[in-house]
């Protein structure tokens, strides 16, 4: 039988253990919402300024003409004017609608009539629509610079009548609104396509920096790096470009993490620094070139991160995607 002094020295021996044998878990320092700026993907119309939209319509509809010029809202450049010669050209093409057979359809409508609950048949009509529209950027030259394809089907249904005939001219007169409906959207998703195409945009994102209780281990730097970072976020959330203040911060934040990965042994689970200490590490790095604007050492590190314990920060894998793209329009 085991005697009460032999439990007790196990059971102190096993605390012991536990805590010089395992490193802390890192701790999320919520810093809020981030502004950036999204590349563009194409610098072919950088030194453009002025710009001209053309639009070619089935049935030559001069109202709806109008309305695509207004929704295609182009961001960045200005529209040419009597005094200013367009240096590019936005030409929108609209294929003329098609719809399905009309389907007739009826239903039991109640109401009252001097008091009396009533029921009578009504009709209606449905069916759908099917659009195409296609962008064209044009140089010039009339070189094609970049297009964009819109198309899609639309569920379309009619206003009800108790009139079969009225319910049918309703559903032709509505036809109009669904077109409307359809241009408007259609248009909007053109003006996004070219913006995210020629204009830098501006983008926001939630962030986290990471922090670790030193009660088992002591990580001298780590969170003192930490608070340069945040101290970082600050200054960029109010002046984006930076400052030499965050300039130096960052650079300090780069050296340090950098030296600290370089004994990790994050396969180690009870490792001074385990997979979870060196993934904190290579979040806070990837976060720091990110405020650099090096969005492919930020991925980079992202990347690592996630390969070491993607759950030490939420929303990891969307950050590699949003530091990613930002590379990929940088590279162009």
């Amino acid at each position: 039988m085991v005697n009460r002094r032999n439990c007790l020295l196990v059971v102190a021996l096993l605390s012991l253990i536990s805590q010089i044998g395992f490193a802390q878990n890192p701790k999320r320092e919520p810093l809020g919402y981030y502004n950036y700026v999204q590349p563009r993907m194409s610098t072919e119309l950088d030194n453009a300024e002025f710009f001209e939209i053309l639009v070619e319509l089935a049935d030559q509809d001069a109202y709806r003409r109008k309305q695509i010029e207004q929704y295609l809202s182009i961001q960045h450049f200005k529209a040419a004017g009597v005094d200013s010669e367009p240096d590019f050209t936005v030409k929108v093409i609209e294929a003329p609608f098609q719809f399905k057979a009309d389907d007739r359809k009826s239903s039991v409508q109640k109401f009252k009539e001097n008091g009396v609950e009533r029921s009578r048949t009504v009709y209606f009509y449905t069916g759908s629509m099917t659009y195409h529209y296609t962008m064209k950027v044009l140089n010039l030259d009339g070189k094609e610079l970049f297009r964009k394809l819109v198309s899609g089907s639309q569920k379309t249904k009619g206003r009800t009548s108790p009139s079969m005939t009225d319910a049918h001219d309703m559903y032709i007169q509505d036809k109009l609104k669904f077109k409307e409906t359809v241009l408007k959207k259609s248009a909007e998703e053109l003006a996004t396509a070219f913006n995210n195409q020629f204009v830098n945009m501006n983008k926001t994102i939630n962030l986290s920096a990471i922090t670790i209780k030193e009660k088992k281990f002591d990580y001298p730097g780590f969170n003192k790096a930490c608070a340069d970072l945040i101290r970082s976020y600050a200054v960029l959330n109010i002046n984006n470009e930076g400052t030499a203040e965050s300039e130096e911060l960052l650079s300090g934040c780069i050296i340090f993490w950098t030296e600290f990965v370089k004994d990790a042994t994050p396969q180690d689970k009870k490792s001074f620094k385990n997979d979870k200490v060196t993934a904190a590490a290579y979040y806070n790095l990837g976060l720091t070139f990110f405020f650099l604007k090096n969005y492919s050492a930020a991925t980079e590190n992202f990347e690592l991160t996630a390969s070491y314990d993607s759950g030490v920060i939420a929303g990891i894998k969307n950050l590699i995607n949003v530091s990613s793209d930002c590379a990929n329009r940088v590279d162009q």
